[in-house]
């Protein structure tokens, strides 16, 4: 996969270079500050999506099924994979807004919503988990 280069108003894939565009395009061709990969986007871009547009209240009653914190989401594990695929298991939350400040200061390149437990799984020992189900 390459990179996606942007010109002012033009926009170069992988398969195709400058020099391959006819003279006339190619005198209009002012490079901007800006290269986007394709195989993600920046941290930076992400932050922003999680700060303001990931939907952390809809998922919430997406999966409370009630306006006030209850057990299915309570209990409910969240996995977070971290830039150098450090992959962080057994988060668990009170409410939408405790998720949101975890995704934000973490900033992870993805997150995953996992199975709800018996009890709350931050506040388990993963390791000896007596009657965690």
């Amino acid at each position: 996969m390459g990179n996606l280069i942007i010109f002012q108003n033009i926009q170069i894939g992988p398969a195709e270079s400058p020099l391959t565009l006819s003279p006339d395009i190619r005198s209009r061709l002012v490079p901007t500050e800006m290269v986007i990969h394709d195989d993600g986007l920046s941290p930076e871009a992400m932050l922003a999506f999680y700060q303001r547009l990931y939907p952390f209240k809809s998922i919430f009653h997406w999966l409370n099924h009630e306006p006030a914190p209850a057990r299915l989401f309570v209990n409910r594990e969240f996995a977070f994979t971290l830039q150098g695929d450090v992959y962080l298991r057994y988060n668990s939350f009170a409410n939408a807004d405790e998720l949101k400040k975890q995704v934000c200061a973490l900033n992870p390149t993805r997150f995953e919503i996992g199975p709800m437990y018996s009890a709350r799984v931050s506040c388990v020992d993963p390791s000896h988990p007596p009657g965690f189900r």
